[in-house]
């Protein structure tokens, strides 16, 4: 992997992290009203929001375009922004959970 590539997987972890402490992401999400900051990613899709943010390296774009189109079925250009990231939180999340027991210090 390029230092470049490195760098965009990078900023992005950093913006999840930084979008996680605005709003709790939860599965399911039905249960809970968005937050004011998962509102407004409801309101543009996921490739707008990584234009947005400067996220444009192409391998981070193909990871996160299989992510929505495996968990979705659409790829960045349909997928809402609000759905693209809250894939990564809530599935890190429930991964947690899942391992806790044998690892409780990666959670």
């Amino acid at each position: 992997m390029s230092a470049a590539t490195l760098a965009q997987y990078q900023k992005f972890s950093e913006i999840v992290a930084q979008l996680q402490r605005q709003a709790r992401w939860r599965i399911p999400a039905s249960k809970w009203p968005l937050a004011p900051i998962q509102q407004a990613l409801s309101a543009i899709t996921f490739e707008s929001y990584l234009n947005q943010q400067g996220c444009t390296d192409v391998h981070l774009r193909w990871y996160l375009d299989y992510c929505c189109r495996d968990d979705y079925g659409a790829g960045l250009a349909t997928v809402s922004a609000w759905a693209g990231i809250h894939y990564l939180p809530a599935a890190m999340a429930l991964q947690c959970r899942a391992w806790k027991p044998r690892r409780p210090r990666a959670c």
